[in-house]
């Protein structure tokens, strides 16, 4: 089927990219893919009367990423497109998409991208994958609290990480040093606020 979409034989819709190139498609194999394809291409939206699935916010080399994932089933995913990726998949309701997303970025978690990766985990509801963000957040506190995250923390945040079981630090003086490191951070904000 990539062959055929590829010489643009038997498609029969155009799938848009937001700079306005066109990639060739076959309805089928959309909807097969993603229920939210198949009502593009079967129900009474203006892609069925048009031919055409616009994505005003999806590049390119994205959307031919995505394109390519859905005919051939091979993924070229990188740090910096899995958690547009991942997004995408979860919108469009792409399950074999997001499945790959998840895994990777679980394979690719570290200090400074777990409190991130575990926010978003926790937006669209995958349990596994905010799990596995936190415990490796506790795992690695240390680490973690090196990073422009740890300063981004809110402090119900900060208080709720202190005081998990498996929070691990080499000693509890750390503890201490974590908290005022914070503090003076917010006080540092606060007082540039206060002066605007």
């Amino acid at each position: 089927m990539q062959a055929m979409r590829d010489c643009n034989e038997m498609c029969d819709i155009s799938i848009i990219s937001k700079e306005g190139i066109s990639y060739p498609a076959h309805r089928l194999i959309l909807a097969a893919s993603s229920p939210v394809f198949k009502a593009m291409v079967t129900q009474d939206f203006k892609e069925l009367v048009t031919k055409e699935i616009r994505m005003p916010d999806i590049d390119a080399v994205m959307l031919s990423t995505i394109l390519d994932f859905i005919y051939t089933g091979q993924l070229k995913m990188t740090n910096e497109n899995a958690l547009d990726l991942f997004i995408f998949a979860d919108r469009m309701e792409l399950q074999a998409l997001f499945t790959s997303c998840a895994k990777y970025i679980e394979s690719h978690i570290d200090a400074q991208n777990c409190l991130g990766i575990q926010r978003i985990a926790e937006r669209y509801n995958q349990t596994s994958l905010d799990k596995y963000a936190g415990s490796y957040l506790l795992r690695n506190f240390q680490k973690f609290a090196d990073t422009e995250d740890f300063l981004e923390l809110t402090t119900q945040e900060l208080l709720t990480f202190l005081w998990k079981d498996e929070l691990n630090i080499e000693r509890e003086e750390y503890l201490i040093e974590y908290v005022f490191r914070r503090l003076n951070i917010n006080r540092k904000h606060d007082s540039r606020n206060s002066r605007i």
